[in-house]
């Protein structure tokens, strides 16, 4: 079976391909001579392809041009995948897209979910909780000179493994015809989680929960980010009581190990890249951000979150500030 994973030299693509050995599965993407927004590239991959999984995300941090990414890449790729036949069309989508629509991203993703709906084509969409891997860089975002402003909101956060695997799963399996959630065993407050991340990696910012703070640049208010009624409880934990040191280790050998192996043009494949980019591998990015260079040689690491032990997670929660009134 030919599967084509576009956006598949990022994090999530290139574990994805490692989930559908067996199969012939292929990285689409600008690194491997495939562009969406033009359609360089798609015809020829998409040649005899059963299923298309897309995984793909705009460059831009920008608002209006994320949303023109998802529009108009979003039709190549769809009528291209009609032309060629493609039988089942999987996206990944992010948990909150129908909720949280006053922020530019979570709309572009809800426009990129309209368009698979309305396209005719057998399709499942698979809308994902914030992965382990994006905590330091959403934390990172909300830096205003001062501390860290974050909204308390509950979030489920999934590895990215995991979501990779159900994708895998979802895209072997008969089209859903409809929006399926996936979210991490474990539920926090996103500012215990942000400081849980920093505390780990000796990060000495501050977190200040602050109800009216921005999450990819809208404010989220009472919003819980939470799947109501998830079709994947993934089974990775992110945080526990065991093994924290050693997971810190691994987290460390994989960052130098990324670094060494990272090549000149890897492509922007994963909003997470993006996050990363701007973090930057500063003190305290040996978080798992890190991790999400398109390397497709780089095994992914065994568990991705911080796994804080009793001590650290104190000390994390006594050095979150009061929330505003």
């Amino acid at each position: 079976m030919k599967i084509v994973v576009v956006g598949g030299t990022g994090l999530i693509g290139a574990a994805l391909l490692s989930k559908l050995r067996g199969h012939q599965a292929i990285a689409a993407s600008r690194s491997t001579g495939v562009d969406i927004m033009t359609g360089q590239g798609l015809s020829e991959v998409l040649a005899g392809a059963d299923i298309v999984v897309d995984v793909s995300t705009s460059r831009s941090d920008d608002a209006i041009e994320t949303q023109e990414f998802f529009r108009h890449a979003g039709r190549v790729l769809l009528e291209a995948g009609k032309r060629a036949g493609v039988k089942h069309h999987v996206t990944l989508s992010m948990l909150g897209a129908d909720r949280l629509s006053l922020s530019g991203f979570f709309l572009a993703k809800l426009m990129q979910e309209n368009l698979v709906r309305v396209s005719g084509l057998n399709y499942t969409i698979l809308r994902s909780a914030p992965f382990f891997e994006t905590i330091y860089g959403i934390a990172s975002d909300a830096d205003d000179g001062r501390d860290l402003r974050l909204p308390p909101m509950p979030v489920p956060p999934v590895a990215a493994d995991d979501v990779a695997q159900a994708l895998a799963d979802a895209a072997l399996s008969a089209p859903a015809n409809s929006i399926l959630e996936v979210a991490g065993p474990q539920t926090f407050p996103l500012t215990e989680l942000a400081l849980e991340v920093l505390t780990a990696f000796e990060d000495p910012r501050q977190v200040t929960p602050d109800p009216r703070a921005l999450y990819f640049g809208a404010e989220v208010g009472p919003e819980k980010l939470v799947a109501e009624n998830p079709w994947r409880v993934a089974p990775t934990r992110c945080i526990d009581d065991d093994d924290f040191d050693r997971r810190i280790v691994l987290a460390e050998d994989r960052l130098d190990r990324v670094v060494e192996q990272r090549p000149s043009h890897a492509a922007d494949d994963d909003a997470d890249q993006r996050l990363a980019a701007r973090a930057g591998f500063a003190h305290g990015a040996h978080s798992l951000l890190a991790t999400s260079s398109s390397i497709t040689s780089v095994a992914p690491p065994p568990i991705a979150c911080t796994r804080a032990s009793r001590d650290i997670r104190s000390i994390a929660l006594s050095r979150m500030k009061p929330m505003p009134p």
